[in-house]
């Protein structure tokens, strides 16, 4: 009998996202990733049962782990490698204060900018920034004015 993977849900490119993901591969958990199309995202949370629409969810067995920081910790908990930590008590406050700038300043505003630069410049580049390996076809479509449907 095979045992479970954690299934990582999340959006082919986000900060949040990628942080979770390294601290998964960082302490050896082995996962699989599936890429949730950005706007319906909220429906397919609320579907799921997480207790808000962002991503990173992480979903394993009966267990609903939502948002970046709480994978790390889970991660942590749940590490295959003891000897690895990014957990370091001297300086834990300090780390933590730089996280929380990464992710409620830094991150923002990169995103915002990469998001303005590539919707206008680079729009047959953005589905697969926005939407990873999501089928092209259930994807929207992108113009310079901004996302679409795709006819059907």
């Amino acid at each position: 009998m095979t045992e479970a993977r954690p299934k990582l849900i999340s959006f082919a490119i986000s900060h949040y996202c990628e942080k979770a993901r390294w601290a998964l591969d960082w302490y050896g958990i082995d996962y699989t990733e599936e890429f949730w199309p950005i706007g319906l995202h909220v429906e397919m949370a609320r579907k799921l049962g997480a207790r808000d629409s962002n991503v990173p969810i992480l979903q394993f067995a009966d267990e609903i782990i939502q948002g970046s920081q709480e994978i790390l910790d889970w991660a942590y908990r749940n590490r295959t490698v003891l000897e690895k930590s990014l957990e370091d008590r001297q300086h834990n406050r300090e780390v933590r204060e730089i996280e929380d700038r990464a992710d409620g300043f830094i991150g923002i505003e990169v995103r915002r900018l990469l998001y303005a630069q590539t919707l206008t410049q680079y729009p047959d580049v953005i589905l697969e920034l926005l939407y990873g390996n999501l089928d092209k076809e259930s994807a929207p479509s992108v113009t310079n004015s901004g996302p679409e449907s795709r006819p059907r």
